[in-house]
């Protein structure tokens, strides 16, 4: 009987012990999020709109669909499509308009001021998905996850502080009509944003691109060119705003538009300027963080340390980037647009200094770390480990297949906020 007592005694205590481990693996559960993760591309980029993207995903490159190796796991992901050399303006308001499925509105106080149309394409009835700015069967906002790569990280940033704060100027502007984008309050739409690779503060690359070689004309007369054939459907600059490009499917009704192409670098609403020092720091002085959103930063290096203190690019850097690392990585108090670069901007990927990928200077920052004690905020950067031998292309998987694991790890840490 004694042995019966003490059996029973053990199973309920054995029950007790199961029941308790179990209670923090639920709660667990029911904290992590899954939200849809949408990726931004940076220059000269591409996405699900465009046809390029089923023959070589930006998101993986020549080792494959990434985005569809993730969704293999559970995640939910979608590649946006905004214009190859546009401003982050521009590409901002086409992500909305991407998102919501509604015509994109790039404003009338910002087209007015750099000479194109207001209006650009219809995105109606083939929204990039259908459940932004939506609750769930619960009636809980069913948020987004951001991630922009070069160029997509301001893109991603600009857009997340106009969803907030919206635009003054804009409402002014254009009264009743203004678009819902400009009118802001929502702000809790993103969940998270995390750049890689992204120039916060500029690179001495664009400056160089940008103010010495005609490099904005000629990319702005290669879209003029595509755009006026049925390549656009292809690989789509999406400049019809400044004439340059056809709408696909609408048939060819760009021209050869010179006048077009000048207007369009000379008002600066273009990439070219937005990735100069000078761009960014006026981005950088008109936004900020959003209070109640995380914010990540990844950075690599592609660069040998000289015994001189300067930086060479690696023998096996990307073909395109070697001159200009180098470049980068003799910095020794050259001004670029007023601001004197030092030593400490010199390691870089090929086109980014790592100091400028990190964060914003004017904004709040932390170095992250693994420990268990941490805790993350919101409305303030992490920045996340150096990455080494990790060029600039690397996080598109074009010089390497070791590189998924990044976002996986990164998702899966989003997910358990």
């Amino acid at each position: 009987m004694k042995n019966k007592n003490k059996f029973r005694i053990l199973s309920v205590l054995l029950s007790c012990c199961l029941l308790v481990c179990a209670l923090p693996v639920s709660a667990a559960a029911a904290d992590n999020t899954n939200y849809p993760y949408v990726f931004v591309h940076g220059m000269m980029g591409w996405g699900e709109y465009d046809g390029v993207n089923s023959l070589s995903p930006y998101w993986g490159g020549s080792n494959g669909d990434m985005l569809a190796a993730l969704e293999e796991q559970g995640y939910t992901c979608y590649a946006a499509s905004v214009g190859k050399v546009s401003s982050n303006w521009d590409r901002a308001c086409e992500l909305y308009a991407q998102l919501t499925g509604t015509v994109v509105d790039y404003g009338e106080a910002h087209s007015k001021a750099h000479g194109h149309a207001r209006y650009g394409r219809s995105y109606e009835g083939r929204a990039l998905l259908d459940t932004f700015g939506k609750t769930d069967e619960n009636g809980d906002l069913i948020k987004i996850n951001l991630f922009g790569h070069s160029l997509g990280g301001p893109t991603v940033r600009l857009f997340t502080w106009l969803l907030e704060n919206g635009s003054a100027e804009e409402c002014a502007a254009s009264g009743a009509d203004v678009s819902p984008f400009f009118t802001g309050g929502k702000g809790e739409y993103v969940h998270s944003v995390t750049t890689w690779s992204a120039p916060h503060n500029g690179t001495p690359a664009a400056n160089i691109l940008y103010d010495q070689l005609p490099t904005a004309y000629l990319l702005a007369f290669m879209g003029n060119l595509l755009g006026c054939s049925s390549m656009s459907s292809f690989w789509d600059y999406q400049l019809e705003q400044f004439g340059l490009t056809s709408v696909p499917d609408q048939g060819i009704t760009a021209k050869l538009n010179l006048a077009g192409i000048v207007r369009m670098v000379k008002s600066n609403d273009n990439c070219g300027y937005d990735l100069t020092i000078r761009g960014a720091k006026a981005l950088n002085e008109m936004i900020d963080t959003v209070d109640g959103v995380y914010y990540f930063s990844f950075t690599g290096e592609k660069v040998d340390l000289q015994p001189d203190g300067t930086y060479k690019a690696q023998k096996d850097m990307f073909i395109l980037f070697p001159l200009l690392s180098n470049k980068i990585g003799k910095l020794d108090g050259e001004v670029y647009d007023g601001v004197s670069l030092g030593a400490n901007w010199r390691e870089n990927d090929g086109l980014v200094p790592v100091i400028s990928g990190q964060a914003p200077f004017d904004e709040a920052s932390v170095f992250y770390s693994d420990a268990k004690d941490e805790t993350l905020a919101t409305g303030v950067w992490h920045i996340m480990p150096l990455i080494e031998n990790f060029s600039h292309v690397s996080y598109m998987g074009m010089d390497t297949d070791n590189f998924q694991y990044l976002y996986e790890e990164q998702m899966a840490r989003i997910n358990a906020l």
